[in-house]
């Protein structure tokens, strides 16, 4: 993550970068922000973020793309337990 970006602008950059076609990463960007419960500080710089909003932003980074395969090494380290269970369904 660029601390110097907001989350939206990071995961706006990483969009770019794996070629999510604009309008499909302007939705996940929405719906990966909500789902990690940071809409609400999509345009806050990412360095007044805690660890572990750095951490659910991360998650979100990774799934932006649809990647058909996802590594996870403790995906869900340093999530509170209502992000944790979230995740994992998002994920099945």
């Amino acid at each position: 993550m660029d601390e110097e970006l907001t989350a939206r602008e990071n995961l706006e950059f990483h969009g770019v970068l794996y070629k999510v076609p604009k309008k499909l990463r302007k939705e996940r960007i929405r719906e990966l922000l909500e789902l990690v419960e940071l809409w609400d500080r999509k345009d806050d710089l990412v360095k007044t973020f805690s660890g572990g909003m750095r951490r659910r932003l991360e998650i979100a980074r990774g799934l932006l793309h649809h990647s058909k395969i996802f590594f996870l090494d403790e995906p869900t380290l340093g999530l509170d337990p209502q992000t944790r269970s979230r995740m994992w369904e998002y994920i099945t």
